[in-house]
């Protein structure tokens, strides 16, 4: 370590949440990095009270302590001590979770079409804080983050660019809500857009379109071999 990063990190306790978040982020994945050379006032530390009590962190899970309703930190999985009577312990899950967005919109060409999205988040164990207590309903505001960008994006492609762009969309979806939700702890780590459906009306006009188009082919075919067989 530099002598310059140390600065501010006399005690043991500093020292010690310094080196925990130099290991932590050394195991994150690529540009989940934040800088060390300044300290994050919003980030989580881990708890090293003391108690008389034994509670159980199940893997994959990190559980939140408040003491008289105040953020404490958060237990990593296993074994940890704490005191009941004046603190409690929340369990919070890691995993990832995904969740569905159904979103009607218009395309260039005024075809009504519903797009089907799905985000995969999870929250960042350093950020828990925010997670349990800066935000109420997460799936609420990812699902008004993917409407936002989808009813911004079609509406300038036509049907069929909009099925060529799906790769475009998604990355679009992935910065607005990474964007949106990172400040309160939650990390996006996917977006697929998993069906374009349009109206039922204009989808039976396509497919008979089509089907007039085969025939129309068929027909051509058949009337080149009968000049053949001539």
């Amino acid at each position: 370590l530099k002598p310059s990063l140390l600065k501010g990190y006399e005690s043991e306790s500093r020292l010690r949440f310094l080196v925990y978040h130099i290991v932590s982020l050394a195991s994150m994945e690529p540009g989940a990095q934040t800088i060390i050379g300044s300290a994050d006032d919003d980030a989580s530390s881990p708890f090293t009270g003391f108690g008389i009590c034994c509670s159980c962190v199940p893997a994959g899970s990190v559980g939140v302590v408040q003491q008289f309703g105040k953020f404490q930190g958060y237990m990593e999985p296993g074994m940890n001590i704490y005191c009941p009577c004046i603190q409690s312990v929340q369990t919070v899950s890691l995993a990832v979770r995904q969740i569905e967005c159904y979103t009607e919109c218009k395309t260039k060409d005024n075809a009504t079409m519903t797009v089907r999205t799905a985000i995969q988040y999870r929250i960042n164990k350093l950020r828990v804080k925010q997670a349990v207590f800066e935000i109420d309903n997460p799936e609420a505001q990812i699902r008004a983050a993917v409407d936002n960008v989808v009813r911004s994006s079609i509406p300038s492609m036509e049907l069929d660019a909009a099925y060529s762009n799906k790769d475009t969309l998604c990355n679009e979806i992935l910065n607005s809500v990474k964007a949106a939700m990172q400040p309160y702890g939650y990390s996006v780590t996917n977006v697929l857009v998993t069906d374009l459906s349009p109206d039922k009306a204009l989808l039976q006009a396509m497919n008979a379109q089509l089907a007039a188009r085969r025939q129309r082919e068929a027909a051509i075919e058949q009337g080149e071999a009968q000049k053949v067989l001539q």
